[in-house]
């Protein structure tokens, strides 16, 4: 008839052979959201089917579910959070764009859903709220977090300095984008204040790392200035805030702040003070003298302190006596304090002075017997005496320094002889060891070869 023949096209959806008593039955796998019309229809064995003349209908819709967190999927990356639909089958309901979804960032954003929504530009590591709306009502809130990132700036940064040692806070920065799991610090010295700005800056670091927002850094030169930086950690490394300090000076001069000193001998000694101005623990008072150690020394040859306030290389000068022992005294002051340092100089050998006391002693006709004294202060070793005499012409006579004689300790004794004039004229002077020069001549002895007695 023609209400069979509006059902030609129907799905056969179930077919029932038992009914239960209380005649219900459950219809599986329709599309959701769906209009549909159910009538029952009774079969026979014989496959006839009796439904009367008119067989009772029932009309029904399918519901559908509203996206909930089951069916989104949440990735967070770095300041990003992308949220995508999944499980995408009939049971949700369509269209989508009917969904939204909003956060409550700065400008609290709001996005329709389209299989896939992100957010990006969000802080580190901060809880934000996902609102999920239908049709502009909210249906469901929760939070999420974003990554931990890099922190900032570490802030306030404070040096309290003594001369060696200095202890750095700080307070944490103003975005630490995480949670802090400490500080790194490097440091090192850029140079002393007593050197000059353009002389070579320091670059040595040194690095420590704390848990805490403080450090005390030891073991740092007096005088000086430092410079680093400090960073903060999370998972990620922070960014560097530059510091800068200076130490104090030391209150008492050190051994190692007196010049490097050396000398030579040209005439006069020649002493070079160079400063190596790095060692230097705070400004100094320098104060140099020498004085001489040898027996024949007098007060005319002690040196008066000199004070020198340059650090640049120096040559000083002073008078001296060959082959005498001298100590040269140098002396650092600050703030009251004072530290000396000796060096023991013996001076090296000059040309001798004039020998002394040239006597004749006894002569005659042919021969003149000469004593003298060695010149005094010696100033070296006498490797030998030269006698000058005019016997009608100029002769030389060279004797040994073992010539001591007999009867005078300590003098020299020399005969000259086969002399041919009645009256000879004679100087003395003595010779070094390793000295290339004589020494000054004695004034001019004149004595005539006649025969006297001795005198003793």
């Amino acid at each position: 008839n023609d209400q069979d023949s509006k059902w030609s096209n129907s799905t056969k959806l179930i077919s029932i052979t038992t009914f239960s008593p209380s005649g219900t039955q459950q219809i599986d796998n329709l599309k959701p959201n769906t209009n549909y019309t159910v009538r029952v229809l009774l079969y026979t064995s014989d496959q006839r089917v009796y439904d009367g003349n008119y067989v009772p209908i029932s009309r029904s819709q399918t519901r559908c579910a509203d996206l909930d967190q089951d069916y989104l999927h949440q990735i967070v990356t770095g300041k990003s959070i992308t949220v995508s639909v999944v499980h995408a089958n009939d049971e949700i309901c369509y269209p989508l764009s009917q969904f939204e979804l909003c956060i409550d960032d700065y400008w609290h954003t709001c996005r329709v859903i389209q299989n896939t929504v992100t957010f990006d530009y969000l802080d580190y590591y901060v809880n934000y709220t996902l609102t999920l709306r239908k049709n502009k009502a909210d249906m469901k809130t929760w939070t999420i977090q974003t990554d931990e990132g890099p922190p900032g700036k570490v802030q306030n940064i404070h040096a309290n300095t003594s001369n060696t040692i200095a202890e750095l806070t700080w307070d944490v920065p103003a975005k630490t984008n995480g949670k802090i799991r400490g500080y790194q610090v490097q440091y090192h010295r850029t140079s002393s204040k007593a050197c000059f700005p353009a002389e070579q800056r320091e670059y040595q670091s040194n690095t420590v790392n704390v848990t805490n927002n403080s450090v005390l850094l030891n073991f740092l030169a007096p005088y000086s200035n430092y410079e680093g930086h400090i960073l903060a950690f999370t998972s990620h490394e922070g960014t560097r805030q530059t510091f800068r300090f200076e130490t104090m000076e030391t209150k008492v001069p050190t051994e190692p702040e007196f010049p490097i000193s050396t000398h030579y001998q040209i005439k006069k000694l020649n002493v070079n003070l160079h400063w190596n101005c790095s060692t230097l623990e705070g400004p100094i008072n320098f104060y140099m003298n020498l004085t001489c150690k040898s027996p024949w020394c007098t007060d005319d040859i002690v040196q008066t302190p000199r004070t020198f306030s340059s650090l640049l290389p120096l040559v000083y000068e002073f008078s001296i006596i060959g082959y005498t022992d001298y100590t040269l005294t140098m002396s650092l002051s600050r703030n009251q304090a004072e530290i000396t340092k000796d060096i023991h100089i013996r001076t090296l050998p000059t040309e001798p002075g004039i020998v002394r006391n040239v006597t004749v002693y006894t002569k005659n006709g042919i021969s003149v017997a000469l004593r003298w004294l060695p010149p005094y202060p010696p100033t070296g070793e006498i490797e030998h005496y030269v006698i000058k005499y005019h016997d009608s012409t100029y002769k030389y006579a060279t004797v040994n320094k073992t010539s001591e004689c007999k009867v005078w300790r300590g003098q020299i004794c020399y005969t000259l002889t086969d002399l041919k004039s009645p009256k000879i004229y004679i100087n003395v002077c003595a010779r070094n060891i390793n000295v290339s020069e004589n020494g000054a001549e004695s004034d001019t002895l004149s004595t005539e070869t006649k025969e006297e007695g001795k005198h003793y």
